[in-house]
């Protein structure tokens, strides 16, 4: 499918890519793994022309014990995810790729999570220690 329906940001890249993976029992054709979203791309219609893209902020997942909330439950297929705005499910092909999105996210996550403002607007930004990120307002990059 390529990159149709969505962009990343400037200083977006994936990590992981994954198809034919379920959100909510819908088929989704892309979900992506970046340094700071989950991204599930599904389309609709007879020849496939109505793209619904979803983002989930990777700095929105909770954290306990030093660990992200994704979980498989045992016997499963499923990847939970707990956000700080509630939960989603994906349900992947095998439990090897649902854990393979689990220690993925868990990596991303495992730094320190800080907030500082940023240097240009002042704006809250949160991150992980040593990290490069880009302000959401003013758009400038700073290694927290």
């Amino acid at each position: 499918m390529g990159n149709q329906g969505y962009a990343l940001q400037q200083n977006e890249v994936v990590i992981l890519k994954s198809e034919e993976v379920y959100h909510e029992k819908i088929n989704i054709d892309e979900l992506l793994l970046t340094n700071l979203n989950i991204i599930a791309v599904s389309s609709k219609g007879v020849f496939k022309k109505q793209i619904n893209v979803q983002y989930f902020p990777i700095d929105q997942i909770k954290i306990f014990n030093g660990k992200a909330w994704a979980i498989i439950p045992e016997e499963d297929e499923c990847l939970e995810i707990y956000f700080l705005n509630g939960q989603e499910t994906f349900e992947f092909g095998s439990k090897k790729e649902a854990i393979k999105w689990a220690d993925n996210i868990n990596s991303l996550l495992a730094g320190e999570r800080m907030v500082v403002k940023c240097t240009k607007c002042e704006a809250s930004i949160t991150g992980i220690r040593d990290h490069v990120v880009c302000c959401q307002y003013c758009d400038s990059e700073q290694r927290l």
